[in-house]
């Protein structure tokens, strides 16, 4: 029988953890079969961005052909109101020609301004006013005013006003002020503009528009 001793013991505990590293050593991948490995998680990552991508850009351009043919449609729409409206304006001595501030508000009431009134003459009191309003705004710079009044907005054009405080702390309104019918009964554009106490109708203001420019 053997004779055991330290000797022997240790000599037999580095052959097993030898046995076992080698063993520890064969379980692990070779160099080539990790970067197959690897490269092919790369490629399914790589198809998958790319599918998420053309998603993205095929969104979009529906998104973008909607927009445009929406705005193509609007715009067919929309062929020849300007010189409809021009000439409902001149028929009805509104005005005689289109300086820049005239033609401005044509464009306005034919293409830009969202309640898009109809050119009947059951509308032409509140269209002419309506023209006539967006005139006075455009000649008047209505763009730089610091409180546009709701000017040219889809609302009323009597609604076409807001209320301010004075110094004193009364409450004046700046901008359009209708009757009870509906029709413009006064203008207040402050330092710019005002007419009142009736004033604002037709016989009176139309001359005051026809040499707007």
């Amino acid at each position: 029988m053997e004779e055991l001793t330290l000797e022997t013991l240790e000599q037999g505990d580095n052959d097993a953890n030898f046995e076992g590293d080698e063993s520890e050593h064969d379980q692990l991948p070779d160099v080539d079969a990790y970067k197959a490995e690897n490269s092919i998680r790369t490629e399914s990552k790589v198809k998958k961005a790319t599918l998420i991508l053309l998603g993205i850009f095929a969104i979009v351009a529906i998104i973008i052909a909607g927009s445009v043919a929406g705005s193509n449609a609007k715009k067919r729409k929309n062929d020849g109101r300007i010189d409809q409206v021009r000439s409902f304006l001149v028929s009805h001595e509104i005005t005689t020609e289109f300086g820049r501030s005239q033609a401005k508000a044509a464009a306005f009431i034919a293409d830009y301004d969202e309640r898009q009134m109809p050119l009947t003459e059951e509308h032409h009191k509140k269209f002419v006013e309506r023209y006539v309003l967006a005139l006075l705004y455009y000649h008047y710079g209505g763009p730089e005013w610091r409180f546009n009044l709701k000017f040219l907005s889809r609302r009323d054009h009597c609604e076409w006003h807001d209320d301010f405080k004075t110094n004193d702390g009364d409450q004046t309104r700046l901008g359009v002020i209708c009757d009870i019918n509906g029709h413009v009964r006064e203008l207040n554009l402050g330092t710019f503009f005002f007419l009142g106490g009736g004033e604002w109708e037709q016989a009176r203001i139309l001359p005051i528009a026809l040499f707007l420019t």
